[in-house]
């Protein structure tokens, strides 16, 4: 499957927001921080995925009971669910008026999902979502899965990154692309890797 150019952009202002030299737009510490881009294509909202040396990330990450804020859009991951929430409602005092993209990586895609699904609840306009390695973060009562954009999971041969299917109790908003990685990696890890991710990406491009 080609690659959009769209998905590949956020792949790298993935790797511009998480290089711990730009600040964020919006932080909530020890939750999630994001950050806003005026592209050509509209505003983007990029949420920043697992930091390795942030013991709080982990705890989000593993904090992976089921909960349920809204019938309408059924379980979803609690720790991802509340990095969202943390920055969701400043955004919506700025921006409730501004058709949002959203994307990120690893623990950063699960809370750009979370986001564009209560963006869309509240009547507001999603351009793209774009989910990079995203783990199961719940269906999200379907408001991501008709929405552009792409969910990626990459692969080495029979090798594959196990992010995508954690939690095994919860399910994915929309089915996964799976990309075959540029070279070969050796560890499932590597697969999960960012750099890894936008190799993938571009040699599927």
């Amino acid at each position: 499957m080609p690659i959009d150019p769209l998905d590949l952009r956020v792949a790298e202002l993935c790797a511009l927001d998480y290089d711990g030299k730009a600040t964020p737009t919006w932080d909530s510490p020890g939750l999630c921080r994001a950050f806003l881009h005026e592209e050509p294509s509209g505003l983007w909202v990029i949420t920043e995925g697992t930091r390795p040396g942030k013991l709080c990330d982990w705890v989000q990450d593993a904090d992976a009971w089921a909960v349920r804020f809204d019938p309408s859009l059924g379980i979803m991951h609690y720790g991802f669910a509340e990095d969202a929430f943390s920055i969701l409602f400043r955004i919506m005092a700025e921006h409730k008026n501004d058709e949002l993209n959203f994307g990120g990586h690893s623990k950063g895609a699960d809370e750009a999902e979370v986001l564009a699904a209560h963006w869309d609840l509240a009547g507001c306009k999603v351009g793209r979502v774009t989910a990079l390695e995203p783990a199961r973060v719940g269906l999200l009562g379907g408001r991501i899965a008709s929405k552009p954009g792409i969910s990626t999971r990459v692969k080495s041969g029979l090798i594959i990154d196990p992010v995508p299917a954690l939690p095994g109790w919860l399910d994915h908003p929309r089915e996964l692309t799976v990309l075959e990685a540029a070279t070969r990696l050796l560890l499932p890890t590597d697969c999960h890797l960012l750099e890894n991710v936008h190799a993938a990406m571009l040699a599927a491009a």
